[in-house]
């Protein structure tokens, strides 16, 4: 009976809190919309009511109010803003915590003040882990700067870390309990504790609803009906889970939500709640984007071919894409990821076990999938790292010693010229890491020391911070 009044009573939070975020948490989206876009939504939820019995007056709502340092003062550089798919945040790690810098109104902000920090996919929610666990693991709302929970339990290993799904709707950790093997729980926007499990492995989320643990690896929906259905037993019901069935896959993130893998040259995908896999195409699984799985196909006396399959259509439906390698040969490993919808960044790799298993490029070629043309931007068989964006011009390489370090050195890669240009003097010989923007917009450098930000197409710069530590992590959200 008490799980019956719970789950009432978790529906009706789950409405107001809901309504709320509406209304203010993406008040900065329908900004862009104007003012009425907001008093649409709110009569649709019944907040306001017009009656022929009276008159209501409604006041002007200062949108900005609720947005913080995350908006420009009073919207009037919403015209400026970066356009809609482009990253809006570059973050980074230093010694003092973690930093980040809004593009929109280039203003520096502090993320976590110790540890680190990890972002959902719209960089609206994030977690702070603290250096040891023996200081509360803070779930946040970016936006608002509120705190939404505190966990004190908290731990992780190299095999479990407290991690939150693209929507940033929740986070999972792994949680001591005192005399027992740890498990792992899940916590949802309302600090409620939504799910409980014994486990040592946590792979990450697939979606908002389900995560992937244990080794080998099961997806879990811990929002779904236990199994058994709701009963009044003190012992707990058995939770719904689902064998993969092999240690080698890759999580879709994206709807259709689910994982990859490929067994005997075909690749299959197992879609969360569902009990049987579906065959989508041939080849070795090599890379993921959304909706989309990249495979290698190589067969002795044939040419190598790089298919791309999407995730949302009909089983066994033909290739998006298939086209000859000019590489690809066995005994040699690959991987892959999709720049955008058009373009593939394909990267021979090698392996080395140093004070831990690193693996780095030593190949790296841009193909474009549209026109089919293959730009080879490095081929050196050194070490490196090469980051693009998907419809920049420039993208950057760093160049990396045996172990994947970094050495210092860099470049710009003109990708319309097809030739690699040197990055600005008061940057090199200092390269640390190096990221790209989603579009290619905006490139970024970190030193020891600074972090630079430079225009995608003017390569103009400015320096984001100097004179302070630099750990690495240097990304861009989304």
């Amino acid at each position: 009976m008490n799980r019956v009044h719970n789950s009432t009573q978790k529906i009706a939070q789950n409405m107001t809190r809901k309504i709320t975020q509406l209304a203010l948490s993406k008040s900065a989206r329908y900004r862009l919309f104007g003012q009425t876009r907001l008093v649409t939504t709110l009569m649709a939820f019944g907040l306001i009511s017009l009656t022929t019995s009276g008159c209501v007056e409604i006041a002007e709502v200062k949108l900005d109010a609720f947005i913080g340092m995350s908006t420009p003062g009073n919207g009037e550089d919403l015209g400026e803003l970066a356009p809609l798919g482009e990253s809006r945040l570059l973050h980074f790690q230093t010694t003092s915590g973690a930093r980040a810098l809004s593009i929109s109104d280039q203003r520096l902000n502090t993320l976590c003040e110790a540890g680190s920090a990890r972002l959902s996919g719209d960089a609206e929610r994030m977690l702070c882990l603290p250096d040891t666990d023996a200081t509360p693991l803070q779930f946040i709302d970016r936006f608002s700067g509120s705190l939404i929970m505190s966990l004190g339990e908290w731990t992780e290993s190299s095999e479990a870390s407290p991690t939150l799904p693209r929507s940033g709707s929740a986070f999972a950790s792994p949680i001591k309990i005192p005399e027992q093997i740890d498990h792992i729980a899940v916590y949802n926007d309302f600090a409620q504790e939504v799910g409980r499990i014994k486990s040592l492995t946590l792979h990450g989320f697939i979606g908002p609803d389900h995560l992937v643990i244990n080794s080998p690896a099961e997806i879990w929906s811990f929002n779904a009906e236990p199994q058994g259905g709701l009963t009044i037993e003190e012992e707990e019901p058995e939770p719904v889970v689902t064998t993969i069935g092999t240690r080698d896959f890759k999580r879709h993130d994206f709807p259709p939500y689910g994982v990859l893998y490929d067994e005997q040259n075909l690749l299959y995908f197992l879609g969360v709640d569902q009990t049987a896999s579906v065959k989508v195409g041939v080849g070795e699984l090599i890379g993921t984007g959304e909706r989309r799985a990249i495979t290698l196909y190589r067969e002795r006396g044939s040419p190598t071919k790089l298919n791309v399959y999407a995730l949302d259509t009909e089983a066994n439906a033909p290739a998006l894409h298939s086209l000859d390698l000019p590489t690809g040969s066995f005994g040699q490993n690959y991987r892959a990821k999709m720049i955008g919808r058009d373009k593939v960044l394909f990267e021979a790799y090698r392996t080395r076990t140093c004070d831990d298993r690193v693996e780095y490029p030593v190949e790296t070629l841009l193909i474009d999938l549209k026109s089919e043309r293959i730009i080879t931007i490095n081929d050196s068989q050194e070490p490196h790292q090469v980051v693009v964006g998907g419809e920049g011009r420039f993208g950057l390489i760093s160049y990396l010693d045996n172990c994947g370090r970094a050495m210092g050195t860099g470049e710009l890669y003109d990708l319309r010229e097809k030739e690699t240009r040197a990055l600005p003097e008061v940057m090199r010989g200092s390269v640390k890491e190096v990221a790209v923007s989603s579009r290619g917009g905006y490139l970024a450098v970190m030193s020891d020391d600074t972090v630079w930000l430079l225009d995608g197409s003017s390569l103009e710069h400015q320096v984001v911070l100097s004179n302070e530590q630099m750990v690495g992590e240097l990304r861009f959200n989304p």
